[in-house]
């Protein structure tokens, strides 16, 4: 059953693997050791960098970042939304000319710049994001898992998370085939990830992840809107988790 799903999957979907930290010999995609995204599949536009598209709307949608907590898997879900730009102009206050400037009165002016907005809202075709022709809206799967990987310095990383987009229908089976055999979470990842496709990514990252124990799954339109961008440490990040998530232990 799992081989079916992940055939399906690799065809149907895309995804990256991300790792935060400065670490050679890992990547699949660039030999950077400054490019976070270690690999990828099936995507329009990969991207390199800390700050991928896709890397900020999960994050902002799931109230952080999933790869920071330390206790427990996460496996979060849902939709991708669309990064939108607006641009707005500048204004400034100055004083008037003559006695009303003498008086203390101002008036407003253009400042003469446009500002940029970045958002995150709304869904988008699946076919913009991932090689496949499907106008369904996109929608993601995040799955992050426990290493003891640590960057050039010793320092410790977060934990790698893949990330896959699909539509909502195998959004909704993956996950809930995760549910049903939670013991299969790594063997999950390990034939999306083929050792002969991926094997940077296999030898220093999958093959060096801890047990699976506990997996906390997220639907993210559960995480109030209140909380989205929270910067205020994984400690935080976890209590949301565990509020509105469901956990599952691995027996």
């Amino acid at each position: 059953m799992l081989r079916e799903l992940t055939d399906k999957l690799r065809e149907q979907t895309g995804f990256e693997v991300f790792q935060f930290g400065r670490i050679e010999g890992i990547s699949d995609f660039d030999d950077s050791m400054d490019c976070y995204t270690r690999a990828v599949h099936n995507l329009r536009n990969p991207e390199k960098g800390y700050d991928t598209t896709i890397q900020r709307a999960t994050r902002i949608y799931t109230g952080g970042d999933t790869s920071s907590v330390k206790d427990f898997n996460v496996a979060s879900y849902g939709l991708l939304p669309k990064k939108t730009e607006t641009f707005k102009d500048t204004y400034e206050q100055v004083k008037r000319k003559g006695l009303p400037g003498l008086l203390g009165l101002k008036k407003t002016i253009s400042a003469g710049q446009r500002v940029s907005r970045t958002d995150f809202k709304d869904s988008q075709p699946l076919s913009d994001i991932i090689t496949v022709d499907s106008d369904l809206p996109a929608h993601f799967t995040r799955f992050t898992f426990k290493t003891n990987i640590r960057d050039k310095s010793g320092r410790p990383c977060s934990n790698p998370s893949f990330t896959m987009i699909c539509d909502e229908g195998l959004m909704k089976q993956t996950i809930k085939y995760l549910k049903d055999h939670p013991q299969e979470y790594l063997e999950f990842l390990e034939q999306m990830l083929p050792r002969s496709k991926y094997p940077n990514v296999r030898k220093g990252i999958l093959d060096k992840a801890d047990e699976i124990k506990k997996i906390l799954f997220l639907k993210a339109e559960k995480v109030p809107t209140s909380t989205h961008e929270t910067r205020n440490g994984w400690e935080l990040h976890k209590g949301i988790y565990e509020r509105y998530g469901e956990t599952v232990s691995v027996a």
